[in-house]
């Protein structure tokens, strides 16, 4: 089997234990609005934020060592090994801690799960960008995310599954197929050979920013290959980037981690059916991904990204005012058409932008600091808003985070159109 197919399957698995094990917690939020344990919808945005708290910090360090490094792999199995312990303490500490010691330590372990999670991304897409030409690069990415959607599709039907017949703790069981998928990653990609050096390498321009950033003393090529890409160069590229990503997540975190509580409480779908009403984002998503990707490399990452934006939140809109169940169901399916398109879309425009030899960096910026930043603020946001002191209701809640969503696509011109890539 060639290396590109290799890294395609094996961060594929990664995709789909990453966000498969992610999109366990949401839908373990309504549990917790029962009476046994009396949260609030403003703690649960608490949780929620620190899920993705420490990726902000982390992300962007994963990257920069995995530019000079290139230890991609190891990186992945122990971000996915990671996530797999935080989502086995999360669901365990519900049948033995109550009241405040329960949200502390829900809030560890939801700590402990967003910092493993913050690595799959970045590198997943680095790896990718690789191993796989321009040409084939979007398709690539686009099979990859529909993997990821895929887990965020069957891992809550499971999880409500286990629930519904053995309790929550059975839940654990979920953490277990995390590690065996960071073993079959391990499996796979073993033996991938990757290039021993950045890109920066074959940069003239390149090599003179790092010098000058550098000590006045002289360096061999050699060490300047070693050398990792100053932030002055780094940043201007993906700033745009970044700032959208940033107000994007906050409206798609919010969706994503209140959903299930929406679908529960105001379209009173009952809690064993909430996973499976919920999965038709998801479901569509695997479908539109691969689509998304090739579209992306036909007529360009920031044209479809604008498009998915807007239609992610008209669909969200004509959901929260649909009056029949099954008519909101539609209006999900097509916000999980242009919701579940960050991977292929943000992180290979990402890749293209960026600064030779700062590519997982770059994108572990977008990443981190943008959608995962994103990922802190809008579940806190959102749980405010549902508070009497100020918008009172889930659906007013929904209505306001979707309008500041929106204003993410007044970033998209300034979004740097792509440099020349390798083919």
């Amino acid at each position: 089997m060639q290396d590109s197919s290799k890294s395609l399957i094996a961060t594929s698995f990664g995709h789909l234990a990453n966000d498969g094990l992610l999109s366990v917690f949401p839908i373990l939020y309504p549990i917790l609005l029962l009476h046994a344990y009396s949260f609030t919808a403003t703690s649960i945005g608490v949780i929620g934020g620190a899920l993705n708290l420490f990726s902000i910090v982390t992300s962007p360090f994963i990257g920069r060592r995995s530019d000079v490094g290139r230890n991609f792999v190891r990186l992945m199995i122990v971000g996915v090994a990671i996530l797999s312990l935080g989502v086995a303490g999360f669901a365990l500490a519900l049948g033995y801690f109550h009241g405040t010691d329960l949200f502390l330590v829900l809030i560890l372990f939801a700590s402990l799960a967003g910092f493993g999670s913050s690595s799959y991304h970045p590198i997943g897409a680095a790896v990718l960008n690789e191993q796989w030409g321009r040409k084939n690069r979007g398709r690539a990415l686009g099979i990859n995310g529909s993997i990821g959607s895929v887990g965020t599709l069957g891992f809550p039907i499971i999880a409500v599954a286990l629930i519904g017949a053995f309790g929550t703790s059975s839940v654990v069981l979920l953490s277990g197929a995390g590690f065996a998928i960071a073993a079959l990653i391990y499996s796979l990609m073993r033996r991938v050979r990757f290039r021993s050096v950045p890109d920066a390498s074959n940069d003239a321009s390149m090599k003179s920013n790092l010098d000058l950033s550098q000590s006045s003393t002289p360096h061999s090529l050699g060490h300047m290959r070693e050398s990792t890409v100053p932030l002055r160069i780094v940043i201007p590229p993906i700033l745009a980037l970044t700032i959208y990503s940033f107000i994007r997540s906050i409206f798609a975190q919010s969706v994503n981690q209140f959903l299930p509580i929406y679908l529960n409480s105001v379209n009173h779908v009952q809690y064993g059916y909430v996973a499976l009403a919920a999965s038709v984002v998801p479901a569509m998503g695997a479908i539109s991904q691969p689509l998304v990707g090739q579209l992306a490399d036909r007529y360009g990452r920031r044209l479809i990204l604008a498009i998915s934006s807007i239609g992610g939140f008209l669909a969200i809109l004509l959901f929260i005012y649909s009056s029949n169940i099954f008519v909101g169901e539609v209006f999900l399916g097509i916000l999980g058409m242009f919701q579940f398109t960050a991977f292929p879309l943000i992180l290979g425009l990402s890749n293209e932008i960026s600064s030779k030899g700062a590519k997982t960096f770059s994108s572990s910026i977008v990443w981190g600091l943008g959608v995962l930043g994103g990922g802190v603020v809008g579940p806190i946001i959102f749980g405010i808003l549902t508070e009497p002191a100020f918008l009172g209701s889930l659906s007013s809640a929904f209505l306001a985070i979707t309008f500041i969503g929106l204003v993410a696509v007044v970033f998209v011109p300034f979004i740097p159109k792509p440099i020349a890539v390798r083919g």
